[in-house]
């Protein structure tokens, strides 16, 4: 679980962090916290956030201005955003990136609990990629799977955090991936359209800088399915 907080008062993310931190340990939940100061600091971050704590007040860019570029920048709302403020007139405006949830600041501990458990319970029932092997054993969400590559007998899973490598056939793979946004783009690889950031001719330009491979018969269905990917996605 990879969780934000953006706000440019450092007592009060301190605060925050205390809270977050004990209520984490307490649930037994593997997780990190990256601080980000401003807006522009989150921007220029490069991996996704599961939840994102982020201040409506700032200064230099503010955090609706900030929510708006960050949806762009990963072409989806899958963040939990959680937005923090001390006027109540501006949670009206959080509708424009459907925030999951608004905070009055100074921040109640029990609101800030509730907040992120609700949050979590959402996320338990993502899919996730079962690796199972003799005296190993990982669960991997598929939001963090960018893609999977074979490599002789082995099959290279490319995550958010690193890389996983596992004993295996990519048609076995190919199965378990039945009825999600991940396709088989090339004999060697599979890759989700959640980390697609444009096709180039029969390349795929993700969006941690990385490539994968089309098939020369490929490049057509999935540049198909990548433009329906994007409409269903939309944000409206």
């Amino acid at each position: 679980m990879r969780i934000g907080m953006c706000d440019d008062q450092k007592i009060f993310l301190k605060q925050m962090r205390q809270i977050i931190d004990r209520y984490m340990e307490f649930r037994k939940i593997p997780y990190t916290i990256v601080e980000f100061s401003g807006g522009e600091q989150l921007l220029e971050y490069d991996l996704q956030l599961d939840i994102l704590f982020l201040d409506i007040e700032m200064s230099g860019i503010d955090g609706l201005e900030t929510a708006k570029r960050y949806q762009v920048k990963y072409n989806n709302e899958n963040t939990k955003i959680i937005f923090l403020t001390s006027h109540n007139e501006l949670m009206s405006k959080g509708y424009i990136v459907k925030a999951f949830r608004f905070l009055l600041k100074p921040v109640e501990k029990e609101a800030l609990k509730e907040a992120i458990e609700s949050a979590i319970d959402e996320f338990s029932n993502d899919e996730v990629l079962v690796l199972d092997a003799k005296n190993y054993h990982k669960e991997i969400s598929y939001k963090d799977v960018i893609y999977l590559e074979a490599q002789n007998k082995e099959v290279l899973i490319r995550t958010a955090d690193g890389y996983e490598r596992i004993t295996g056939k990519m048609d076995e793979y190919e199965a378990k991936f039945q009825n999600s946004d991940f396709y088989r783009t090339h004999r060697s690889y599979i890759v989700n359209l959640l980390w697609v950031k444009e096709i180039v001719g029969s390349e795929i330009i993700l969006k941690n800088g990385e490539r994968a491979k089309i098939g020369r018969d490929k490049v057509k269905y999935i540049k198909e399915k990548f433009f329906n990917y994007i409409r269903k996605n939309a944000r409206g």
